[in-house]
């Protein structure tokens, strides 16, 4: 379920050429969400005409993003009302789950390739340095996983 979620995620934020590991429960929090898209917009001095363009990448993949971000919730809360294990119910759930992710992938990919065109060479360099710089705090968080307890 968690990957589900972070697929979602990264979805929305490179929908703002934002493609980094934050928890989906921080992308909730409008303060955060707003951080995220300044910093990487301030970054990569994106133009008026850029950001209209990215605006309307967003603004029609918009039904696809929320319905992925609607089927990963129901299932999610599917999963947390369960008050007793029931190992069928799960599996079909993560089986559904793994189609989730598949189709966060293909939409993520997709918006990723339409706001990449509206970017310079230069500011696609700085969208992939941002990104594997991500990658590496998200490795980093997971050796440490388990230690700040």
């Amino acid at each position: 379920m968690k990957k589900i979620w972070l697929a979602v995620a990264a979805v929305v934020l490179v929908g703002v050429v934002a493609a980094t590991a934050q928890s989906a429960g921080m992308l909730r929090r409008h303060g955060a969400r707003n951080f995220w898209v300044r910093h990487i917009m301030a970054d990569l001095d994106i133009t008026d005409q850029q950001r209209e363009q990215i605006k309307q990448v967003l603004k029609d993949e918009k039904p696809n993003i929320q319905a992925l971000v609607q089927r990963a919730e129901a299932e999610r809360v599917e999963l947390r009302t369960m008050n007793t294990f029931d190992e069928a119910k799960v599996r079909s759930v993560a089986e559904s789950n793994s189609s989730l992710y598949v189709d966060a992938i293909v939409e993520r990919e997709k918006v990723r390739t339409k706001i990449f065109t509206v970017l310079t060479p230069e500011q696609r360099t700085k969208v992939n340095k941002m990104i594997e710089q991500c990658h590496e705090g998200v490795q980093e968080r997971l050796e440490n996983l388990g230690e700040e307890l």
